[in-house]
């Protein structure tokens, strides 16, 4: 129960590459799992927030194995922690402690992850944009083209950026 004395839980997800095994002859799984990624996430309640109380998840530990890195396993958790908030809040929030989940942040991120967690941000933000019913939203025409200029070949440097 996040209303006890204890200071908040501890939630992990991860995340599985499925295999064939060329060795189910033999009746066994026809399937092999192995691990691509976790991500750890503290939950704890923050009864003196503004504008109101509630739990904030905090981002504490994401990894993905190198062998999967920049395959885009690092945003699909993160947009994975996005929906867990989202299904805490519908499923349990209100109905076993009353309160919401009223923030997910990352506990000091590296410049990568601060990179990857923009990244994110902006893509929820735009299909916010895209699925709303207000019009209000649509005449401001979001692309990547307008925010997101693609990387130099040789990477960025603080002289090309400045």
């Amino acid at each position: 129960n996040i209303s006890d004395e204890d200071g908040g839980f501890w939630t992990v997800l991860y995340l599985f590459r499925k295999h064939d095994n060329k060795s189910s002859d033999d009746g066994t799984t026809p399937f092999r799992y192995s691990l691509a990624g976790y991500i750890t996430l503290f939950h704890f309640h923050a009864p003196f927030r503004k504008p109101s109380p509630g739990i904030i998840v905090r981002v504490c530990q994401a990894l993905i194995l190198p062998t999967y890195q920049r395959a885009g396993h690092g945003s699909d958790l993160l947009f994975s922690v996005h929906e867990y908030a989202d299904s805490y809040l519908n499923e349990y929030a209100s109905s076993s402690t009353g309160m919401d989940i009223v923030e997910v942040n990352v506990e000091d991120p590296a410049p990568g992850f601060v990179a990857l967690r923009d990244s994110v941000d902006y893509k929820r933000f735009v299909s916010l944009v895209e699925s709303s019913p207000d019009l209000k939203y649509k005449k401001y025409p979001v692309t990547n083209k307008e925010y997101f200029q693609p990387a130099p070949d040789g990477g960025l440097s603080l002289s090309s950026l400045l």
